[in-house]
């Protein structure tokens, strides 16, 4: 169904035939039908301004011979050798501007002013089912809620608050279009069991890689 190709910078997965995909990616985010999917590490001195991130990823795309109209991009600064796979999910993770749900604002759209650290959660999730539309928005809000439940854990070790996620979090969700199509996939479904099981399991073995368990002391 898919082939994937990791580099450092890079991970390029292609689908074998058009799919259907809810994202919050700058670049090919909504729900749209897709052909390919980049998870792109940026390097050192590597930061497009707001007003110039598209085009970016589309050179992105461009540059690895893909269609930029069937194709989505997410950004991160974790090497995509620390990513991490659990069965079809690909989840890279950098927590270095972590916030609870609460936090304070770093970005004004309006205004155009913002503050970036690195740090950022994508996660890639491809799903066997058919979705349909509600399914997939069902489908979002599962890993999204995967992830914060597992950033709460580890905020209640390595934090001193409350933490779900950061700023710059971004999520893919993708499903065939062919077959009969699933209308649920939310709490209690079986899809959105295996996406919250799939999607921890990733991120906890990607948080392992760069926070690796405190030893408690010995009594």
């Amino acid at each position: 169904m898919y082939k994937v190709e990791t580099e450092f910078e890079t991970t390029v997965i292609k689908f074998s035939r058009p799919m259907r995909c809810i994202s919050s990616a700058i670049f090919g985010g909504g729900i749209r039908t897709i052909k390919s999917i980049v998870n792109y590490t940026l390097q050192e001195g590597e930061c497009p301004d707001i007003s110039e991130m598209k085009m970016f990823c589309h050179q992105i795309l461009i540059n690895f011979g893909l269609d930029p109209n069937f194709g989505v991009v997410l950004l991160t600064t974790v090497p995509q050798c620390s990513g991490v796979w659990s069965k079809d999910c690909l989840v890279t993770a950098g927590l270095g501007n972590a916030v609870p749900i609460e936090s304070e604002p770093v970005w004004d759209e309006e205004k155009s002013e913002y503050v970036y650290n690195p740090g950022t959660i994508n996660c890639i999730h491809i799903v066997s089912q058919n979705l349909s539309d509600q399914a997939l928005v069902e489908a979002n809000a599962m890993v999204r809620m995967s992830i914060a439940m597992q950033m709460i854990e580890w905020s209640s070790v390595y934090s001193n608050q409350v933490c779900v996620g950061t700023p710059t979090d971004c999520t893919a969700v993708i499903s065939p279009i062919e077959g009969p199509s699933l209308q649920f996939a939310g709490l209690a479904t079986k899809v959105g069991f295996d996406l919250v099981r799939n999607t921890r399991l990733a991120f906890k073995r990607a948080l392992a890689h760069k926070y690796p368990i405190k030893q408690q002391p010995v009594a």
